[in-house]
């Protein structure tokens, strides 16, 4: 918002042509919801001086990837460990991996050979599509 100068400030916005009940000169939306998605302005009334030559920002809010389902075999000490991260919904996506023993990888579906019991725990995998927006979901790994 501009820079006035007066004494006594009121603060309009609206979303969508409707009020919404904030007198400030920040709008918070946390957290942001489907809901929000719309055009906002704000008529700002300085000294009893009306501005209302804002131009209007749409504010477009992405839906989150639905919770990546991810899977592995039961494994024994020495067998090779494939994690899988099963994405859900229309990609593209990217892939963040962490897990025991400083595990780290950025594939859809990393393999660790010859695994030892440093490597049984739990991993993690963070999903994230094209408009950054992510879901993260935890996979136990056991030894059988």
């Amino acid at each position: 918002i501009s820079d006035y100068a007066g004494t006594n400030f009121n603060f309009s916005w609206s979303l969508n042509g409707g009020s919404i009940t904030n007198n400030d000169d920040t709008l918070v939306l946390n957290p942001v919801v489907p809901s929000d998605e719309g055009d906002y302005n704000v008529v700002i009334n300085v000294d009893g001086c009306i501005d209302s030559t804002t131009v209007p920002l749409f504010l477009n809010v992405n839906p989150l990837p639905a919770a990546p389902i991810p899977s592995a075999d039961t494994i024994c000490v020495g067998d090779t460990l494939t994690l899988f991260a099963n994405p859900q919904g229309v990609g593209p996506f990217t892939f963040q991996w962490s897990g025991p023993n400083g595990f780290a990888a950025v594939v859809e579906n990393p393999i660790i050979f010859g695994v030892d019991l440093d490597d049984i725990g739990t991993y993690t995998v963070t999903v994230s599509d094209d408009s950054t927006c992510t879901a993260t979901t935890p996979l136990i790994v056991e030894n059988s």
